[in-house]
């Protein structure tokens, strides 16, 4: 911590300095007398030899990192000073640099969420469905994604692509008796006890479904969703363990599952016998196996069993087609996604352009007050890095604005968005990688007024123009007094 005592306690490090540079020139003053001069010669020559104490303490604090934090901190006062000064100038550069952040930060939070958090399912990105496609297209049907339960068991125990698979079934409007009335549910879905372990989400109370739940003389159990126990019993924990009778069996509530699980529409979930699970299929490819190859694989399987049974429900000519989960549920939606991303690209590029030539009119008006800089001992690089701190803390404020602007404008958005397009369970929200990716956009701003600021000729003139430009590249006076 001395480096932060040193920081805060500038004076006694001056005089430290001071004394010690003294003591130096009496030691020199001291051999000079030695040597045989006289004492006002001795000084002299001392004087002469440390070239004043001025210039070595100039030179000693041109050493110190501190001085360049010093140096760095007045040029951000001086660049809020001038900003300031401009209040228009800033007003408009801000707001059309923070249109464009916010509106790139709002399609990147829906854009990110979509892509990377569509659904809240373990390793959801590789999750595959299929669907058996009539090539010859046959008495008009074009195929089935419905595989019966001996399907669903070959292709789990034959296949060798996926790490897992399950099946589902939608069941229709349910009836559900509490012993004082009947009341009418929306759809349910029959799955296969080994959906929960595949998808990989706790329950927020109780417990999913197990393998013995699917024996033959298990228990009917079910599990329900956040939504309907929210709704129909008061998010009431007890009800948990009760009996229910649904379409006439007495089924004991298990789980409940969290707010953002709403696995295939329904609001509640049944398990299938282990020998009766049939119904649309969902595999886990194995890393590194595409859904091509997959698909693949599973053709083979499906004409083998063509072949078994040439009377089954299987066409004369078919293909096995597969296709990502995420792309079944939001494929459509992601063409709109490319096109906007392209669109506030393009925003943010004019307003990056606008700004700059903002700046550059800036400075070309600038040129007497850059001149005096010059004629006072600033260099070049002096110049320039005071003019890239005022397109920085131009940058940093439109970046602050934007963000606040992204922030209430996403909940706008997202009431904007049809409904149906993205998945129930598809959560669009700021987050940490959008916030770096809005400072990287932020950054590139800066990037690209500072740029415009490099190619002005007019600026690089006064920079170099003038007599009394110094030749030491040492900057003098004039930036904190302006």
């Amino acid at each position: 911590m001395n480096w932060l005592r040193r920081l805060f306690h500038k004076s006694h490090s001056e005089s430290q300095l001071d004394i010690e540079l003294r003591f130096h020139l009496e030691q020199q003053i001291a051999d000079h007398i030695v040597a045989g001069l006289p004492p006002q010669e001795a000084r002299r020559r001392a004087q002469q030899d440390f070239g004043g104490l001025d210039r070595v303490k100039e030179e000693v604090r041109d050493t110190h990192w501190k001085t360049h934090l010093e140096t760095l901190a007045r040029d951000f006062r001086h660049a809020l000073r001038n900003l300031r000064k401009d209040r228009h100038f800033s007003l408009i550069a801000t707001l059309a640099l923070a249109l464009g952040i916010g509106a790139s930060t709002i399609v990147f939070s829906v854009a990110y969420n979509v892509f990377f958090h569509a659904l809240p399912y373990k390793d959801f990105d590789r999750s595959v469905i299929f669907e058996i496609r009539n090539t010859a297209n046959a008495g008009g049907s074009k195929g089935s994604a419905y595989f019966s339960s001996s399907e669903f068991r070959v292709f789990r125990e034959q296949n060798h692509v996926f790490e897992d698979i399950i099946a589902h079934a939608v069941v229709g409007r349910l009836f559900y008796d509490d012993g004082k009335s009947t009341r009418v549910l929306p759809s349910g879905a029959n799955v296969s006890t080994n959906t929960f372990d595949y998808l990989g989400v706790p329950p927020l109370l109780g417990r999913t479904l197990s393998e013995e739940d699917g024996r033959p003389g298990a228990p009917p159990v079910f599990i329900m969703n956040y939504r309907l126990w929210q709704r129909e019993f008061g998010s009431d924990p007890k009800i948990l363990g009760e009996s229910f009778i649904l379409r006439g069996t007495p089924r004991t509530l298990v789980g409940i599952m969290p707010a953002h699980f709403n696995a295939f529409g329904a609001s509640l979930w049944i398990p299938m016998r282990a020998d009766e699970a049939e119904g649309h299929l969902i595999g886990r490819l194995k890393p590194g196996v595409s859904a091509e190859a997959a698909g693949a694989e599973l053709d083979a399987i499906a004409h083998h069993l063509q072949k078994a049974d040439p009377r089954g429900r299987f066409p004369e000519k078919f293909t096995v087609v597969p296709q990502t989960l995420v792309d079944s549920l939001i494929g459509s939606f992601k063409t709109t996604l490319y096109a906007l991303l392209a669109a506030v690209f393009l925003l943010l590029l004019i307003a990056c352009s606008n700004v700059a030539n903002l700046l550059l009119a800036r400075a070309t008006a600038r040129e007497r007050e850059i001149a005096m800089r010059v004629t006072l001992g600033a260099t070049r690089g002096r110049l320039i890095r005071q003019l890239l701190v005022e397109s920085f803390v131009l940058a940093a404020a439109a970046s602050a604005v934007g963000c606040g602007l992204a922030y209430f404008g996403l909940k706008a958005v997202i009431t904007l968005i049809p409904a149906g397009t993205l998945p129930e369970e598809t959560v669009i929200r700021m987050n940490a990688p959008v916030l770096f990716l809005s400072l990287g956009v932020s950054f590139l701003a800066r990037r690209n007024t500072r740029g415009n600021q490099k190619r002005n000729p007019r600026l690089v003139a006064s920079c170099l123009s003038g007599p009394f430009q110094l030749a030491t590249g040492r900057c003098g006076a004039g930036f904190d007094d302006a």
